[in-house]
């Protein structure tokens, strides 16, 4: 991180993710028309894309969260951020921080 600059890491699994989440009829009827898809193309545009090498399967619960363990690693990542209650359960893992939002804005400053 320079000058307070965050680089977001993002895979492919990741960004598949992100689009699965974003139809739930749930988030839907407060999404303007295409606005999720223009969301995902601006993130995958500003994020640092990895291509991880290594599955993991430390998360039983779901494993979908194990992506983002995967990207982290395979990326170098210092902090992995996330407010999912199984990756936070961690705390951390290989050696990387496991932060919540609020926890990561702390250490921002």
């Amino acid at each position: 991180m320079a000058s307070g600059e965050v680089e977001v890491l993002v895979s492919r699994a990741i960004v598949d993710e992100l689009e699965r989440v974003l139809q739930y009829s749930r988030l839907q009827r407060y999404l303007p028309s295409g606005l999720a898809q223009r969301f995902v193309r601006q993130f995958e545009k500003r994020a640092l894309r990895v291509d991880p090498q290594e599955q993991l399967a430390v998360i039983a619960h779901d494993p979908a969260d194990n992506r983002y363990l995967e990207c982290a690693l395979s990326g170098g990542a210092r902090y992995l951020v996330s407010g999912d209650e199984h990756l936070l359960a961690l705390r951390e893992y290989r050696g990387i921080p496991i932060l919540s939002p609020a926890e990561f804005l702390i250490i921002l400053g």
